[in-house]
């Protein structure tokens, strides 16, 4: 999976044009199509650099906010007219400083290109799981999951009624059931059944062993 991943990212970068800095043709210290950004206010991120620069040209790509930026133009003169127009820009009470960069110091980010399709990072499926458990539910999403719950109980209480008894209730869930044993007449029937044999079974074995008893104490009265 990362490999195809990693392939599929370098057909896209391989797709996007790039200007190599040590390509024939090219002079080292002539100004290139990018400026860089300094001194970046917070708040001012990639949608807004690129929503601003769009009033010079079109603007090829932007980077995320560090305090800096590059931004790369499709034209040189283009670039040189926004660096000299916001360099020394108030904003947010930071001042701007933009220049052109040079061929030389061109950087690799714009070179390679963003990674569009980032490889699966390691356990992120349990991460992303945790979250999803985690996170405040909605009053759509509560509704949802006490009906699943109910569904799954009465499924529950079905099975062990069967059996003769039912599930404790639980808290917040208002439509399970107090605890009430349930007992057939069968059952109950059986029980007393049950119990009359073992009060037959014990009166027989008393009285076997009370007549043991006198047998063998007629025959020592016998000896003697």
């Amino acid at each position: 999976m990362i490999q195809v991943l990693r392939r599929m990212n370098k057909i896209i970068r391989d797709s996007k044009p790039h200007i190599p800095s040590n390509e024939s043709g090219i002079d080292p210290d002539g100004n290139s199509k990018a400026i860089v950004i300094r001194h970046i206010p917070f708040g001012f991120f990639e949608k807004e650099l690129l929503k601003y620069f769009l009033q010079f040209g079109t603007v090829r790509r932007t980077g995320n906010h560090k305090g800096w930026a590059f931004v790369l133009f499709t034209d040189n003169e283009v670039a040189q007219l926004a660096a000299e127009a916001m360099d020394g820009y108030l904003m947010f009470e930071k001042r701007l400083e933009c220049k052109v960069v040079k061929n030389k110091d061109f950087p690799a980010c714009l070179r390679k290109g963003p990674r569009i399709i980032s490889p699966p990072l390691k356990n992120a499926t349990r991460k992303r799981h945790a979250k999803k458990l985690n996170k405040m539910q909605s009053g759509w999403c509560e509704e949802a999951t006490k009906k699943r719950l109910l569904k799954n109980i009465k499924i529950k209480e079905s099975k062990f009624a069967e059996l003769g008894y039912r599930l404790p209730p639980i808290a917040g869930l208002s439509e399970t059931k107090q605890v009430v044993p349930l007992i057939s007449e069968t059952s109950s029937m059986k029980a007393e059944e049950i119990k009359s044999d073992d009060v037959e079974n014990q009166v027989q074995s008393k009285l076997s062993k009370k007549l043991k008893k006198t047998v063998v104490t007629k025959e020592a009265m016998a000896d003697m």
